[in-house]
């Protein structure tokens, strides 16, 4: 009997034990759950509408409710003409080119489409209209051309004279694009002077204004040797501009960067600062088009290694990297007609490229034109995609 009283006492002690390190812990976990503090709302970013209302304005369209615009545009005659000139160019490149090329890029850059990768443009100039056509929803986009930066102007401060000038400055660097596709690069340096538009940035936002979207913020950054940025004010070959922006309505903010740069490997190269900014670049989508056949050249071997290395996808005509650089490694799809290229350009037809297109039965033609040929439409497209895929987040993983 002593015995099993001993046993009970001994029961109860280890249960009593066990329970009060079982309430501890539960009102540990109490106190615990109830000083947990809720994150900070997230407050949405306030922008000053001056920059849309500017890029609206020299984009030729209506300003939006409540802008500041709103009485110059009504009552400036010359503003009025060049809008319903713009609006009837625009209508016209829409029906032609822009909406046909996003019907096809729906279903042939679908992959592209959905893991919205960063795109990569070089020998872009401005064309922003291009890139966000095929690649819609892409976080950044990063522009390299020749041109400089630039900035828009302060119209406020304009009187109807130059205010005019100005407009019709805008309205004759966009023609050779509005007909050809692509920018002339002799005559874009001419137009894009400081006594006319006045660097890439206004077209840059030319572009997104007439594609639907909002212009939130520009900055001008420095660019250090280890490929960081800081805050800077000149626009020199080591700065660089980003334009933030989003789709009209919507929440998303992207980003436009435009590198004023030579990538011919003799400046390029001495360019570490560029350089090391490309080489930390996330996978991303390539796009390459009426690039002068420039990476055919060794002296722009530099550049060409980037692209090879830093995209699972590149999209681009003839005039881009040479067709036998994508090797075992890609799978390779063609589209339109290879023709003899355009009597400005010697020693870069592709006769292994010319084979493909004879023998490759899959090939579909395109709807659009676009690039060098535009005048006859053998327009021809390539699209090389990664068989194993960089991976974001880390370049050197691969899927």
């Amino acid at each position: 009997m002593k015995n099993k009283l001993q046993l009970l006492a001994i029961l109860v002690a280890v249960t009593f034990i066990f329970s009060c390190g079982g309430n501890k812990q539960s009102a540990e976990k109490v106190v615990a759950k109830d000083t947990v503090k809720a994150p900070p709302p997230v407050v949405e970013k306030k922008y000053d509408r001056t920059l849309n209302d500017m890029s609206r304005f020299i984009a030729g369209l209506a300003p939006d409710s409540g802008s500041a615009f709103t009485t110059i545009c009504t009552k400036n005659a010359n503003w009025k003409n060049y809008s319903t000139l713009n609006n009837k160019e625009w209508d016209n490149i829409n029906t032609k080119r822009i909406t046909i090329m996003n019907d096809w890029a729906t279903k042939e850059l679908k992959t592209q489409r959905e893991e919205k990768s960063d795109v990569f443009y070089p020998f872009s100039g401005p064309d922003m209209l291009h890139a966000i056509t095929f690649y819609p929803d892409a976080k950044n986009y990063y522009l390299l051309a020749l041109e400089k930066c630039g900035s828009l102007p302060n119209i406020a401060e304009m009187d109807s004279s130059a205010t005019s000038n100005y407009l019709n400055s805008v309205n004759s660097s966009l023609q050779d694009v509005f007909n050809k596709s692509y920018f002339i690069t002799k005559k874009m340096m001419n137009d894009l002077s400081k006594a006319k538009v006045n660097g890439a940035l206004p077209l840059v936002c030319v572009f997104l204004s007439r594609t639907g979207n909002d212009v939130l913020e520009t900055n001008y950054y420095h660019l250090k040797e280890d490929g960081s940025y800081e805050a800077t004010t000149i626009d020199s070959l080591k700065s660089f501009v980003k334009v933030d922006f989003r789709k009209h309505g919507t929440k998303q903010v992207q980003s436009v960067y435009y590198f004023r740069t030579n990538l011919e490997n003799p400046s390029f190269d001495k360019n570490i600062s560029l350089k090391a900014f490309l080489n930390k670049l996330q996978p991303c989508d390539t796009y390459l088009k009426s690039a002068s056949y420039l990476l055919h050249y060794k002296t722009f071997s530099s550049i060409r290694d980037i692209i090879l290395a830093k995209s699972n996808s590149v999209l681009e005509d003839d005039t881009g990297i040479p067709y036998s650089y994508f090797d075992d490694k890609w799978n390779v799809k063609i589209y339109g007609k290879y023709v003899q290229v355009t009597k400005d350009f010697k020693g870069v037809f592709q006769t292994d490229l010319s084979q493909r297109y004879q023998k490759d039965t899959t090939r579909t033609n395109l709807p659009f034109s676009l690039g060098y040929h535009w005048g006859d439409k053998n327009q021809n497209l390539i699209k090389a995609e990664k068989k194993v895929r960089l991976l974001k987040g880390d370049p050197n993983k691969q899927m």
